[in-house]
């Protein structure tokens, strides 16, 4: 399943419409959560080795319905009141395992939540009817959505109902007439979309994702990091970085819930929980793409936890800092997962570096240079939206694999606790939670990435985020600079008259190339030593990496053309 995205975000168990799914390739699992599939799920290939008619068996129980597809069946369903999803997966056996699909019921939680507290139970189902239950709804008093196969993760029964309505009991005298007929050893479900959600969010994480180390784990000062990596722009992992921090000793092992009154909100995706309830969902979820808190304001809402961390000396220096008061871009982040839950490929906003510090677990992380996007991965031509697999967990199991064989350069490692991750302006990157994390982390825009960020947002209005929309982020950060760091817009001036001259060259040599004369200046020189330029960005088609990328084949050299007023 692609989800389409216009670039990095957090949260997770965000809904992104229906879209072809399918198996790429069916690995082995290493374990699963649940033994088997829900209401007798199965891939459709599994139906040649029927012996009904299971054309015939989705016809006949899906009725008027069988003339949509599985994914368009879904898209209908989403118009449906939850009472009456209720109601017909009481009609049949293809209608209970379709108007049970935990996504469709994910939605209607998001809606209830929004007005009474967030509360997890099982699955999502189960959470909309006992959050109903309490709070007396209609449609669970009158018992249109008893579901009597849903368990608490204790193992005991919901709530029952005085008396079943009508039609529940006639979905179960079929069930038995057809037990009788002795057609239950094969009342199967046949679907690769509902397969699929079921497997990816029950597989486990494969030991062989996380057996290579090529990100380096070090541990540098301030200026040998700067030196060696910032401003080469290569990932590295800083061993260690943030074991300083009060909120290393105080956050662990559930003190984090200590810290905040207890009624704090933070954003987990679309929805708002305290810490007790997502420290209830965590561990009880079985969600293709599990649930995060993800949350920008966590510093405001709670005071302590913004205090009991600090910018590590090596990113002190954030040049989005000189924009005072409200035009600053979102710029910091509480980061709050179970085990699975992640962040899919992406860039950072903006053509901002980045740096992730880990408090508690243990995180996965792979990267990519600007112009390699992993396989899997689409991004548009203008770089707006992203389509990737809807699951970080579904990324590994279909095409972990391919980039292994594809030849992209990329680097991958594991983050452990106090160690601090640092993400390079442009890099594509994806990080998969292997245990419970907790994690703080900052984007920042640094003197080696400055020139990109400018030229980012001065040329892709439309794509900048984290501001409001009437906040023209250009003017606000060349006003900063000039006020507050006026020898950095001398060097971006520089950058510039560079940059200029290159583009001015490289034209001119192809037109003397065209006239059957490649000389400059009366000398001879190889076409791949008449670029100068410098400076680079996200978008730059920076081609080396220390070793990582392939090397561009030699000929004329083109530099796009592009301009900065910085008169005003």
């Amino acid at each position: 399943m692609m989800q389409s995205a216009g670039g990095g975000g957090g949260g997770g168990g965000g809904r992104r419409g229906w879209h072809k799914r399918g198996l790429a390739r069916q690995p082995e699992p290493c374990g699963i959560v649940e033994s088997s599939p829900p209401h007798g799920i199965k891939p459709l290939g599994a139906a040649f080795l029927s012996a009904r008619n299971h054309v015939q068996d989705r016809n006949e129980s899906l009725g008027d319905f069988a003339i949509f597809g599985d994914e368009e069946l879904l898209l209908v369903l989403e118009y449906l009141h939850p009472r009456d999803l209720c109601k017909l997966a009481c009609v049949s056996r293809y209608l209970r395992a379709f108007a049970s699909h935990d996504e469709l019921w994910q939605a209607h939680c998001e809606q209830l939540f929004q007005a009474r507290p967030f509360s997890y139970a099982t699955n999502w189902k189960t959470s909309y009817m006992r959050a109903c239950a309490r709070g007396g709804c209609d449609e669970v008093s009158q018992g249109a959505c008893h579901d009597s196969t849903s368990t608490d993760s204790s193992g005991s029964q919901p709530p029952q109902q005085s008396a079943q309505p009508e039609h529940h009991q006639q979905g179960q005298e079929q069930d038995e007439e057809q037990e009788q007929e002795g057609h239950a050893t094969d009342l199967a479900v046949y679907s690769d979309y509902l397969y699929s959600s079921w497997f990816y969010a029950a597989a486990c994480i494969d030991p062989s994702w996380l057996e290579e180390e090529t990100m380096p784990r070090i541990e540098l000062s301030p200026a040998e990091f700067q030196a060696q990596y910032e401003s080469k722009q290569k990932p590295v992992i800083l061993k260690g970085l943030a074991k300083s921090w009060p909120a290393f000793k105080l956050w662990p092992d559930g003190g984090i819930k200590s810290v905040c009154p207890k009624n704090t909100l933070f954003k987990a995706g679309t929805f708002n929980v305290t810490l007790d309830a997502f420290d209830t969902y965590s561990p009880h979820q079985c969600d293709q793409r599990p649930l995060y808190i993800f949350d920008k304001h966590f510093a405001d809402k709670c005071p302590q936890l913004g205090q009991q961390y600090s910018v590590p000396e090596h990113f002190s220096t954030d040049l989005f800092s000189s924009i005072e008061g409200a035009n600053r871009p979102n710029y910091r982040w509480l980061i709050v997962g179970p085990a699975k839950s992640g962040s899919t490929w992406h860039k950072d906003p903006n053509s901002t570096a980045a740096w992730n510090a880990l408090v508690e677990g243990e995180k996965r992380w792979i990267m990519t240079p600007p112009n390699y996007p992993p396989p899997g991965v689409y991004p548009s031509p203008d770089g707006s939206a992203v389509a990737t697999p809807i699951s970080v967990t579904e990324w590994f199991i279909s095409y972990y694999e391919a980039l292994q064989q594809s030849g992209i350069p990329y680097v991958e490692g594991t983050q452990r606790p106090g160690d601090v991750v640092f993400v390079p302006h442009g890099w594509w990157h994806v990080v998969l939670n292997t245990k419970p994390s907790i994690a703080v982390t900052q984007n920042y825009a640094g003197a080696p990435n400055l020139f990109a960020v400018l030229r980012f947002i001065g040329t892709k209005p439309d794509q900048v985020s984290g501001v409001a929309q009437d906040v023209n982020l250009y003017e606000e950060l060349v006003h900063g600079l000039r006020q507050h760091h006026p020898e950095m817009m001398a060097v971006v001036q520089r950058e510039l008259d560079t940059r200029k001259r290159t583009h001015k060259r490289a034209h001119g040599s192809r037109r003397r190339v065209a006239d059957g004369n490649d000389t400059i200046g009366g000398t001879r020189r190889d076409s791949d030593d008449d670029d100068d330029g410098g400076g680079g960005g996200a978008d730059d088609g920076d081609e080396e990496h220390d070793g990582l990328a392939r090397k561009k084949p030699k000929g004329p050299s083109v530099v796009k053309p592009f301009s900065f007023n910085f008169a005003s």
